[in-house]
């Protein structure tokens, strides 16, 4: 076995888990919007033959809740590049070639 500095066996570990999170932040930041999309879809299609007043607090709701994935979305979008950043700062500290 190559014996490791525990700093180098640590940075390896934070190079894991980054590289995770940063997979698992961008998995969620394509999924939010086809989850909005569907959400629209199957409320419109429920609708069709509602009542107008129910028809426009619907589309009131959609509309808060689609400002509100925006939201999500861009504090996501924050999340992977600070992963990346994470990932890169890592990769220079254990003298790995860095893929910019």
């Amino acid at each position: 076995m190559s014996a490791c500095k525990p700093e180098k066996e640590t940075l390896r570990t934070q190079l894991s888990e980054a590289n995770q999170r940063s997979r698992m932040y961008a998995q969620r930041f394509w999924q939010l919007p086809f989850a909005y999309i569907s959400v629209v879809g199957i409320t419109l299609a429920a609708a069709d033959k509602s009542d107008p007043k129910f028809i426009r607090l619907g589309a009131i709701t959609l509309c808060l809740m689609g400002v509100f994935i925006f939201w999500i979305m861009i504090g996501t979008f924050r999340a992977i590049d600070k992963s990346v950043k994470v990932i890169e700062k890592t990769e220079s500290d254990l003298g790995l070639p860095t893929f910019v």
